[in-house]
């Protein structure tokens, strides 16, 4: 076998073992029915509905137009775009290009998150082909990856799930691109503007290790020109993706108040079997308590992987250069006994939890250390490690906490406060230190055991990862296997008129992903009937807009002037008190399904 068939054989195995094992992984942690195009129900609730409205409204606009994600009937004076729905604007545009013959309910979230299982697979066998040619090795080793519990909760998170955020594939596709050699910097550009396209949390975490990437290439072939160039072609590509997508449609002030420095990650998290909405992915280590907001943050390795950890410390510890590193490992189990004894009681379940922390960090302490201290290796893994360092220091806020206590704060300056701001969940940014660290442990693994023994060490480990979180699947799987069928609130006949004789349907004020979510049946009512509304759920938005917008329809309506083209349901009670105590206004209210309605 000549050397092209031979890399062609390797590409369809690894597209075979891709599309089998993440699709099996697919209906085993949903069921598979989401896969159809037309069942929406699943999605008709929380940030799912968002996706998915936003996406139906977008179907609509025209095929020739910029940005290419402007949505303007939804949102309308509000300038709304694919983007602020999550609706993943890569499938967006995809699908739209299919509109004219597509069936009237079409969802490809479904899809997305069969893709996502798939494009795991891929990209993590991709990852560890760089240090072992084993199949058997690399497939066995791919599954804590693709049954990674972050990705699944990303599916269920607050009981409907972040679909764009279940996209951690594009993690792992850096990772490889930074052990790929070469300069690659169309892949590198495709990339970071796939992330603008698919959810915007994904590009600084990419863009980090791009710059880790540029950083070694740098010591490899010092030719800054190169490197800058590579700057500029990247950020172009970059700005594009965003222009296009309709990213600068909204103003400058689109960060609201009290989201900042809530959703952070502390290192107990890495050993914290549950979270809010998703629990049961250990019977070992037990759900450790939490502060508000952590729940994002979720980054439990598993028992499975530990496990790995543990046989991987024995071995190192059994060796001369290991039992040099006995006391500075014991002086740190001390020190982290003792922050445990003053943030929290010692329990057994506690004492399992703060163990298994300390083996990580043990397990991490070491590996890195022994990378470093070769200079091949570390000259080739340094710029990545800093660069995954710093996004796990970020994810930790400036309100530094462990366990359910805060240890400490510091201030930031201006320009990083903004960007914080807006990038404001920042316990997410500790997935690629996540990855790395499950690569890690199944790489050493496989690099210092023979071929046999690793082999049973990462089938008895996977195996107890698959028990051990099988409750968790189970609860993920009950959500999308919820056959309840989603019945509008807008039942009255009338409703269907009024849809024939207007072309916008208009809340005063608007609605922004109310507690009574009556943003979905809004939305699915002028979506389906192709009204123009100015409600919905919008992840970004500019609150001065918001503000002066709200006041412009409350005066409108109270002077007369109000749109003869639209259909107004008032939810402001000082202006129902108005239209109670004026009944000879220029406008009669009636109720509808318990709607005040104004129709011009």
């Amino acid at each position: 076998m000549n050397l092209d068939s031979a890399i062609r054989s390797e590409r369809n195995q690894a597209l075979f073992y891709s599309l089998v094992v993440g699709t099996a992984v697919f209906i085993y942690v949903t069921g598979g029915t989401i896969i159809n195009p037309t069942n929406r129900d699943w999605l008709m609730l929380g940030d799912s509905a968002q996706h998915y409205l936003g996406w139906e409204f977008f179907r609509n606009t025209p095929l020739q137009q910029w940005p290419l994600g402007a949505n303007y009937p939804l949102g309308m004076e509000l300038s709304s775009s694919i983007v602020f729905t999550d609706s993943i604007p890569v499938a967006a545009y995809i699908a739209k290009l299919f509109n004219p013959i597509l069936p009237a309910t079409f969802q490809y979230l479904g899809i997305w998150i069969w893709l996502c299982f798939v494009l795991q697979a891929y990209f993590a066998q991709r990852f560890l082909k760089f240090f072992t040619s084993n199949p058997t090795q690399v497939y066995f080793a791919a599954c804590f990856i693709i049954l990674s519990p972050p990705l699944i909760y990303r599916l269920v998170h607050a009981g409907h799930g972040h679909i764009a955020l279940a996209s951690h594939w594009l993690i792992l596709a850096s990772l490889c691109l930074y052990l790929r050699p070469g300069k690659n910097d169309l892949n590198w550009s495709v990339l970071i503007a796939l992330c603008w396209m698919i959810q915007a949390y994904f590009a600084p975490m990419i863009a980090a290790v791009w710059l880790a990437h540029l950083v070694k290439r740098f010591y490899v072939d010092r030719k800054q020109f190169a490197i800058f160039k590579s700057i500029g072609f990247i950020a172009i590509a970059s700005f594009l993706a965003m222009w296009a997508s309709g990213y600068f449609m909204i103003g400058s002030n689109f960060n609201p108040e009290g989201w900042n420095y809530v959703f952070r990650w502390q290192p107990l998290s890495l050993v914290d079997s549950g979270t809010d909405g998703s629990t049961g992915w250990s019977h070992i280590l037990e759900d450790r308590g939490q502060l508000s907001g952590e729940n994002e943050a979720f980054s439990f390795l598993g028992v499975g992987v530990i496990i790995i950890m543990v046989i991987s410390l024995a071995k190192i510890i059994n060796s001369a250069y290991g039992k040099k590193l006995l006391v500075p490992l014991s002086i740190l189990s001390g020190f982290f006994l003792f922050l445990t004894s003053i943030t929290q009681m010692i329990s057994i379940s506690k004492l399992l939890s703060i163990t298994a922390l300390l083996i990580v960090i043990a397990f991490v302490g070491i590996t890195l250390f022994n990378h470093l201290a070769d200079s091949g290796s570390g000259r080739t893994y340094l710029p990545l490690f800093i660069a995954v360092a710093l996004l796990a220091l970020y994810s930790m806020t400036n309100s530094v906490g462990f366990a359910q206590r805060t240890l400490f704060t510091y201030p930031l300056f201006p320009p990083l406060s903004q960007f914080t701001e807006t990038f404001r969940t920042h316990g997410r940014s500790i997935w690629p230190a996540y990855y790395l660290l499950i690569f890690g442990s199944v790489v050493y693994v496989i690099r210092n055991f023979k071929a046999k023994i690793s082999l049973t060490i990462l089938a008895v480990s996977l195996a107890v990862q698959f028990l051990e979180t099988i409750p968790a699947i189970n609860s993920a799987r009950s959500r999308f296997a919820n056959e309840t069928i989603w019945v509008s609130p807008l039942k009255d006949p009338r409703w269907l008129d009024l849809a024939a004789n207007y072309t916008n349907i208009v809340v005063v004020p608007p609605l922004n992903n109310d507690p009574d979510q009556l943003w979905i049946a809004i939305n699915e009512f002028a979506a389906r009937n192709r009204l123009n509304t100015n409600s919905g759920y919008f992840s970004r938005f500019d609150s001065s807009v918001m503000a002066t917008y709200s006041e412009q329809l409350s005066r409108e309506l109270q002077d007369g002037t109000a749109d003869r083209n639209s259909i107004y349901i008032v939810n402001d009670p000082l202006l129902k008190t108005f239209f109670k105590s004026n009944p000879s206004s220029s406008f009669t209210p009636f109720q509808l399904d318990n709607f005040l309605v104004i129709a011009p």
